[in-house]
């Protein structure tokens, strides 16, 4: 399970059905092939209740959870969040698609070997970094791309350039 992640996908579960702490930690593992720990459940399971986003009930030993209202209300907030998110995850991957001549799933697969290969990845949150993408992103957006398009091309082949100078200065 991606760390910083199981409080959604609790709330994810607990949107379709009612369940015990041992039921999530057996549908966790079903769906992510990594078991959390009852450490990491139970805790967490009373941290929303006491917040207000899940409620238990006792059943026999066991207990069940379900989410109350404002466990409804936060999950499809959090849903919502996630469509945003990769709307504009895929509009960048097509951005960077038209930038580089590549299809979409040719640059998944190549960022996909680097991070498997541990590959050290330059900080995107940089300023410069920032700016650029936004630049990038609102040239290759614009109803006039195709007149920049050259352009564009002739500044990234130049950075290129002098990036492949500096890598050789190891």
């Amino acid at each position: 399970m991606i760390k910083g992640y199981l409080k959604y996908f609790v709330m994810k579960y607990l949107s379709e059905k009612e369940m015990s702490g041992y039921g999530l930690m057996n549908k966790l593992e079903e769906a992510s092939g990594k078991r959390p720990s009852s450490g990491s459940i139970y805790p967490l399971l009373k941290d929303m209740e006491e917040s207000g986003l899940v409620k238990s009930k006792e059943k026999g030993r066991k207990k069940a959870y379900s989410l109350t209202l404002k466990g409804k209300k936060t999950y499809k907030e959090f849903a919502t969040e996630k469509e945003i998110l990769i709307k504009h995850m895929k509009r960048g991957m097509r951005a960077i698609s038209a930038l580089s001549g590549k299809t979409e799933q040719e640059m998944i697969n190549q960022m996909s070997a680097h991070v498997g290969v541990g590959e050290k990845i330059l900080r995107v949150t940089s300023p410069e970094m920032l700016e650029l993408k936004s630049l990038l992103f609102s040239i290759v957006n614009s109803q006039d791309y195709e007149k920049k398009e050259e352009k564009v091309r002739k500044i990234l082949k130049e950075t290129n350039q002098k990036l492949k100078k500096l890598n050789k200065l190891k």
